[in-house]
Parts: C-alpha cells; structure tokens; sequence
C-alpha cells in the first residue's frame, strides 16, 4: 500500500475501509454525530504520537484577521493537533467559507502551505492570502471536484519515520 490516510472523521473512515491501496489508521475519540468526528483528549494522545507529511483539513472560515476558524471549539482543539503534527499543511474550503469566520479559531494564515479552493473565493482575500506567502489552488474546484465534501474535516499521510 502506497499511502497511509490517518483520519478522525467517521466519514472518510468508512469511504477508505474498503480500499486496497490505502492503508487506515482512525483515531481514537468521542463521536461528535453533528459531524461524524471523533474528538476530544483520546484524539489528541494519538496524535501525539504520530508524526505527518502531509494534512489535508477542511474548515469553516477563513479571513486574514481570524485565521482558520470552524464552528465547534472541539473540532478546532483536533484540527490544530493534526495540523501540528504535519510537515505540511493543505487546507481545503469552497468560495462560500474564504472571508467568512467561524466560532472557534484553529490557527493564523502562517501556519498553512496551501489553500484549495474554488472560483467563487473573495478574490480580494485570495490575493491577500498569497501575500502571506500561502499557495493558493483552484484546480481541483476546476476539474469538477467537490474536495471539502470528500475531506469533510482531517486526512493525513503519516511522515515515514515515528
């Protein structure tokens, strides 16, 4: 198996279960039914004691002065344990959330590599975005992808070494 997807979310966990060419690592945690995520302090002990190439969150918002932001404080609490653990960090939200904010702040601008996004972003706070030094993406939104509904919140590879 090529790739290794460590997820919290029920959701990606049942799409991935089945597949032969990812391995799943789930997380542990309390179910969050509101948005099929398992949270809370057994999450972030797993997380841990894991180390990440690559984390692919999804969020509620983001705005230059907010940073990233999502609706439910736990589910911040996660995301930013996951981002913390990854090399690199790739965040994925359509137009709808660029410019918004949520109840909960995650993290700044800084401490993310990339935006994917779609074409119906603020354009205005794309650019602003770029400014920061933040690699910003519309091609899968392009291609006809509706990444955040198929990383509804974290999807992580695991760094090769613990």
């Amino acid at each position: 198996m090529g790739v290794t997807v460590v997820t919290n979310s029920l959701s990606i966990a049942a799409e991935l279960a089945g597949s032969t060419t990812v391995s799943l690592r789930v997380t542990g945690g309390l179910s969050r039914p509101a948005s099929h995520q398992l949270l809370g302090p057994d999450l972030i002990r797993f997380l841990n004691r894991i180390s990440l190439t690559v984390a692919v969150v999804g969020i509620d918002g983001i705005s230059i002065e907010s940073g990233l932001t999502i609706g439910h404080r736990d589910e911040a609490v996660g995301t930013a344990a996951m981002m913390s653990r990854a090399e690199r960090v790739i965040v994925v939200a359509d137009g709808t959330k660029v410019g918004r904010v949520a109840a909960a702040r995650v993290c700044g601008i800084a401490e993310i590599d990339e935006l994917v996004t779609d074409d119906s972003a603020d354009q205005r706070v794309i650019s602003d975005i770029e400014r920061r030094g933040v690699r910003v993406s519309t091609e899968a939104a392009r291609q006809g992808h509706d990444q955040n509904a198929r990383m509804c919140n974290v999807d992580c590879t695991p760094s090769p070494h613990p």
